[in-house]
C-alpha cells in the first residue's frame, strides 16, 4: 500500500493489536464459567508485554528519538513497570501481604483507565462522524487483517497445535476468542500519546466494531465445530 509516517506505523499497529480484554470476557465467562475470566487474563499477560516491548516503538515509528537507547526507553515506560510489578507481586504472593489501602488505591487508579480510554476514541470517532466508518481501502485493509486473515492463520495453527497435542482444549479456546475480536478501542489513546494518527486509529475501531459484529458471530459458528471447542 507504500504507507509512510505515521500512516504506516498507525496501520502496522492496527495490524497487530486487538481489543484483547473487554470484548473478548463474556465470551471467555460464557464458554468457561468457573475459568474463563482467569485463564483470558493470564493469556493477555503475554499480550500485554508485546504491546508495551513491540508495538508501542512500532507505534511510535519515525517519531521516536533514535538517538535514544530502545531498551532504556522500554525499562523506564509505566506501561512496563506496571505490568512486570504485577507480576512479581502476584507470582511471590506479596500481593496478598500488602495492607487495604495500598492495595485499594491501586484499584481505584487502574479502573479508571477503560473508560478513558473509551471516552478518548468516542470524541475521536464523534469528529470524525460517518467517514468513521466509510467503506475505503484503509478501514478494509485493516477489517480483512484482523478479522478475517488473522483468526483464519490461527485456527490453522490451533489445530495444528490440537493434533499434536501441545495444548489443551481450555488454552486453544481463549487463545482463538482473543484473536476473532476487532482493533482495541485503547489505540486512540496511545496514538495521542505517541503522535501516530489518532484520527486514521478511531477509523479503523469504528468499523472494525461494525463489521466485527458479523464476523465474530460467523466465527464462534466456525469454532464451536472445532474439535478443542466445548
Amino acid at each position: 500500500m507504500k504507507y509512510r509516517g505515521v500512516r504506516r506505523s498507525s496501520f502496522l499497529f492496527q495490524s497487530m493489536m486487538n481489543n484483547f480484554v473487554f470484548l473478548v470476557l463474556p465470551f471467555a465467562v460464557l464458554f468457561l464459567p468457573e475459568r474463563g475470566a482467569g485463564l483470558l487474563f493470564v493469556h493477555n499477560l503475554g499480550i500485554i508485554l508485546l504491546l508495551w516491548t513491540l508495538c508501542v516503538p512500532v507505534l511510535q515509528g519515525e517519531n521516536r528519538d533514535k538517538e535514544k537507547d530502545l531498551l532504556m526507553e522500554l525499562v523506564k515506560n509505566p506501561g512496563i513497570i506496571a505490568t512486570i510489578s504485577a507480576i512479581i507481586l502476584v507470582l511471590t504472593g506479596i500481593n496478598t501481604r500488602l495492607p487495604a489501602a495500598i492495595t485499594i488505591t491501586m484499584d481505584y487508579l487502574g479502573a479508571p483507565t477503560m473508560a478513558i480510554a473509551m471516552l478518548v476514541a468516542g470524541s475521536r470517532i464523534a469528529g470524525t462522524g460517518l467517514k468513521a466508518v466509510r467503506i475505503d481501502p484503509w478501514n478494509m485493509l485493516i477489517a480483512l487483517i484482523r478479522l478475517v486473515l488473522v483468526p483464519l492463520i490461527l485456527l490453522g495453527l490451533s489445530l495444528l497445535v490440537w493434533e499434536a497435542g501441545w495444548a489443551g482444549s481450555e488454552t486453544l479456546m481463549i487463545f482463538m476468542l482473543v484473536n476473532i475480536v476487532p482493533v482495541g478501542v485503547f489505540s486512540v489513546s496511545l496514538a495521542n500519546k505517541y503522535k501516530a494518527s489518532p484520527e486514521l486509529m478511531a477509523q479503523s475501531v469504528a468499523f472494525t466494531h461494525v463489521i466485527g459484529a458479523g464476523t465474530m458471530l460467523a466465527w464462534l459458528l466456525i469454532l464451536q465445530k472445532m474439535p478443542f471447542f466445548p
